[in-house]
Order: C-alpha cells, then sequence, then structure tokens
C-alpha cells in the first residue's frame, strides 16, 4: 500500500510537470487552465485492440472526444448528400498536443476557413492519435475510415517514424499495443495494469528514445518502408491523399527564438533529425501525386511556433491549416 501511495505521488508529480505548465510557450496562460490542460491530456482513454484509438464519448474541460473516438465535434455516420469529408490525419500534433482548445486544433481551424470560404457542407474529421505513425495511419485508412466515407484524406507526415524505434507494418492479426513488449511486461500489463508501481518502474526505466543505436542502413531501411508503405496506399485509393511533410525545429531555416533554441539541446533527437531527413529524401520519390514539403513553412517567421519539436503553438497550428486550405479547397467537388 505504502509503494502504491508513493508511486500515485511521483506519477501526478511527473503530469504536473506537462509541457503546459513548464513551457515558456504558455506563460500567458493561467495556472488554472494550463492544469486543465494537463490533466485532460493526459486522462485521454485509449482502445488498444489492434491500434491506439480514442475510447468514445470522452468530455473533459478542454477537448472532447465524439462517439466515433476522434477528438472535436460530433459528425453523423452517413454522410449527407451534399457533404464533403476530409479526414486530417497524424500524430498528437494534429490531435492537439500543445493546442488550448478543440477549436485551436490544426483540424478544426481548417473546417473554419472552408465555412469562411463558402464551402459550408465540407466536414474535418480529426483522426490525430497521440504516438500515431505511418503503419498505424495507413491500418486506419485501410480497416477504419471506409465507414467514414472521405473524399480527401490529409496527412501530416514524418516525425513519428523518424524515432529510433522499430515501426511495423500491420494487418488484422497484428496487436501494435504489444509487439514490441517483452514477456514481462506483457504479463504485467495483462495482470497488474491497475496498480501505479509496475507502471512507475517502467516509466521511470525505459527511455523509448533509446531503445535502439540507429546506424546508416538501419535508418535507409526505416525510410525506403516508410515510402513503400505509402507508395502502395496512393495506388490502391482512388481518393486524393495529399501527404504534409511536417516541419521539425531543427529542419529549415526558421530563426528560433530564445525560448525555441533549447529545443536542440537534447543530443538524443539528432538521431531524429537524420533519420527525418533520409525521409524527406524519399519523399521526393514518391509515385504518390500529392506530396508537399512543409518543413520551410515558418522560415519568415520570428515568432514564438515550437513548443516541442514537433508540437506548435495555436498560431503554428493556424499557419499549418491555412496551407492545408490553400492546397486542397480547389480539389473539392472537382
Amino acid at each position: 500500500i505504502c509503494l502504491e501511495v508513493l508511486s500515485y505521488v511521483s506519477m501526478t508529480a511527473d503530469s504536473e510537470k506537462c509541457q503546459y505548465t513548464s513551457n515558456p510557450m504558455f506563460v500567458d496562460l493561467d495556472m488554472e487552465k494550463k492544469q486543465k490542460l494537463c490533466v485532460d491530456i493526459s486522462s485521454i482513454k485509449y482502445n488498444h485492440d489492434l491500434v491506439r484509438l480514442h475510447e468514445p464519448e470522452q468530455h473533459l474541460n478542454t477537448l472532447n472526444i465524439n462517439s466515433h473516438g476522434f477528438r472535436g465535434e460530433e459528425f453523423d455516420l452517413k454522410k449527407q448528400e451534399n457533404e464533403y469529408r476530409i479526414v486530417v490525419m497524424g500524430s498528437s500534433m494534429i490531435l492537439g498536443l500543445g493546442a488550448t482548445s478543440d477549436n485551436t486544433t490544426i483540424p478544426y481551424i481548417l473546417e473554419q476557413q472552408m465555412e469562411n470560404y463558402g464551402l459550408e457542407d465540407v466536414t474535418v474529421i480529426n483522426a490525430g492519435i497521440i504516438a500515431a505513425n505511418s503503419a498505424s495511419e495507413i491500418y486506419m485508412i485501410d480497416n477504419i475510415l471506409p465507414k467514414y466515407e472521405p473524399d480527401m484524406i490529409i496527412v501530416y507526415e514524418g516525425y513519428n517514424d523518424s524515432w529510433n524505434i522499430p515501426i511495423y507494418d500491420l494487418d488484422n492479426s497484428t496487436n501494435q499495443a504489444t509487439i514490441q513488449r517483452t514477456s514481462l511486461e506483457n504479463f504485467v500489463k495483462n495482470n497488474f495494469d491497475y496498480l501505479n508501481f509496475p507502471k512507475m518502474i517502467y516509466q521511470k526505466t525505459h527511455d523509448y528514445l533509446a531503445i535502439l543505436t540507429i546506424d546508416n542502413n538501419m535508418m535507409k531501411e526505416n525510410a525506403e518502408l516508410w515510402k513503400n508503405r505509402w507508395d502502395s496506399t496512393c495506388e490502391t485509393y482512388d481518393i486524393p491523399i495529399l501527404l504534409l511533410m511536417q516541419p521539425i525545429a531543427g529542419i529549415g531555416n526558421k530563426k528560433l527564438t530564445d525560448d525555441e533554441k533549447y529545443l536542440l539541446e537534447d543530443e538524443k533527437y539528432n538521431v531524429i533529425t537524420q533519420t527525418y531527413s533520409e525521409i524527406l529524401n524519399v519523399s521526393k520519390k514518391l509515385n504518390c501525386e500529392y506530396v508537399y514539403d512543409l518543413t520551410n513553412i515558418f522560415d519568415s517567421y520570428d515568432e514564438r511556433i515550437y513548443v516541442t519539436r514537433a508540437h506548435l503553438t495555436d498560431n503554428g497550428n493556424y499557419i499549418i491549416a491555412e496551407k492545408m486550405f490553400e492546397l486542397s479547397h480547389t480539389m473539392i467537388y472537382n
């Protein structure tokens, strides 16, 4: 019991160090709002059947997960006669980690821009999932999204595939939640998940940025696997799939502010930058029709944009959404 209490206190203290309370980007937010944002992000519940998905109907102080498991407003499963549906996919950057509300996420801003332009029948679905990568995104495209009848898919892509961990292709027999766990880890997860102490030990002893030492050959191999996945997917579907190579701090020519420069100090991130550079190189050889490199999109901005190496401020989200609108709106109903 004592270990459980101490573990709970320790994990609670760690959660209070989340980016909203510790990052200078959020200095203008009052402490109550920061704490609510931290609690809500850490409180999201997931379904791990095959890929990491949100459990539906989660209504927290600063974010809402609708009945379909997507962040944002409710929408009907059956598409209306004149409705045009855009699904925006990606990881926590699309979900809105760094955003201060549902209304400052990239997909929400994109829908508002469509509406302001007069495209009022466009529905934008936020399919962002924390820790998503190309394998889980393509699984979703194949197995989950068809029932929502998307007319266009926009993928904000690259960063999570650049972490130095193996990324496996998924099929209906693959359980992404367990594929990288040892037998002991699975035993603890399956039998003692209700306890805090095993979770704390695991968190304190595992640094998933340092699981694997990647050499140049492995970087190239991972990048080639990424390319093959998207080539196959673009070839399979006859709706527009827009792949947007996301900006990250340290790639591109943005002049970083003093509040952003510290993001480059962690040498573990050098591996991410190197692997992402390989992915950017192969993205130029994709057979997909719509591939856009956004790594220089912030070059002319002197303001604070990056919350982490990849997560953005609300204004950064607006800039990305504006670019998505520019690239996509002329395709609608054509």
